[in-house]
């Protein structure tokens, strides 16, 4: 074992990330990772490209320069803002991206994972729905209920075999990114959520955590009614701790943070608005109850094109 990792001296931020993960200590600033930083033309001078771009033009996804160019884009990006993992594309059922294996092996090839931890996006429990499928959930619910279980667990087994197969490619984090929360509170009630969600959640996790990965569980809003059946899943690291809906990390920490690793909490409003003194304020309380223990300094969500480059740097300034 390298020694890094025993005596907690010359730590890299991978190194440092993994110890997070673990819910150990580490020397040093908090390591920083975000879900997605979308700023790549303004910060690499580069197009920004996620799944959403490589679903819109299928013919890039057999270019292979173009896979080698988005390889080297975000280990670039790794790079500028010295985060501890890199940001992979994410697998959704309507917009398939067909090239993993080889942006793993390109990653793999480049050295990325020697200095980095790999991350996957993959997730099959229920999300918040859209319009359109609130009433059909909730007629489901009432009239087949158990085909709507079905149907569940058959989103949870896709998404475990799409996991279980970025895993073996290379990925060592498996992101679940489904979101359950409004700012006012989570779509299901807790009693709902511990049979609706919960369960195919606790599967997903024991499933990617016997493989081998670390698992992370995003979901923005109000997780106060339901953070307690979200931290029995066995979930390695908890994202976003939403301070716009109210969620403070110094209550999280108090209470969960002997049991799990924690991440985020730094307002994106505000990353987007200013002031500066506002960022600084939010900055540095996270850091400060986010502690050198089971954390990973982060944003609420993601560094999205809104947020103006000189405050997402302002931000990592204060990490020190």
């Amino acid at each position: 074992m390298n020694a890094a990792y025993e005596g907690g001296k010359g730590m890299t931020e991978k190194e440092k990330a993994i110890r997070a993960l673990k819910n150990l200590d580490y020397e040093g600033t908090p390591p920083h990772m975000e879900m997605d930083i979308q700023l790549w033309e303004q910060a690499i001078g580069r197009p920004y490209r996620d799944h959403k771009y490589f679903h819109a033009n299928r013919d890039k996804q057999d270019d292979d320069s173009e896979i080698q160019s988005y390889v080297e884009d975000v280990i670039a990006l790794a790079r500028r803002f010295n985060t501890c993992m890199i940001q992979c594309i994410r697998i959704v059922p309507d917009k398939p991206f067909y090239r993993h294996k080889d942006v793993y092996s390109l990653l793999k090839e480049k050295g990325a994972k020697d200095d980095y931890l790999l991350t996957g996006f993959v997730d099959g429990t229920e999300r918040i729905p859209d319009g359109n499928r609130v009433e059909e959930i909730s007629y489901r619910i009432a009239d087949d209920r158990d085909g709507y279980l079905d149907e569940l667990k058959r989103r949870c087994d896709w998404a475990i075999e799409e996991g279980l197969k970025l895993i073996e490619y290379g990925a060592d984090v498996i992101f679940m990114t489904s979101d359950y929360c409004f700012n006012s509170g989570p779509f299901f009630s807790p009693y709902m959520f511990h049979e609706f969600v919960a369960p195919f959640l606790e599967k997903q996790v024991s499933v990617f955590k016997k493989a081998g990965a670390f698992t992370v569980k995003h979901t923005d809003g109000n997780i106060m009614p339901i953070i307690d059946q979200l931290v029995d899943t066995g979930i390695d690291c908890l994202h976003s701790l939403d301070p716009m809906a109210g969620v403070d990390i110094a209550e999280v920490k108090a209470k969960y943070g002997d049991r799990i690793c924690l991440m985020g909490n730094v307002s994106c409003a505000v990353l987007q608005t200013g002031p500066l003194e506002e960022i600084k304020k939010g900055v540095l309380y996270a850091l400060k109850h986010g502690g050198r223990k089971g954390y990973i300094f982060s944003s609420s969500n993601t560094i999205f094109k809104g947020i103006p480059l000189e405050n997402y740097e302002y931000m990592l300034s204060l990490n020190k």
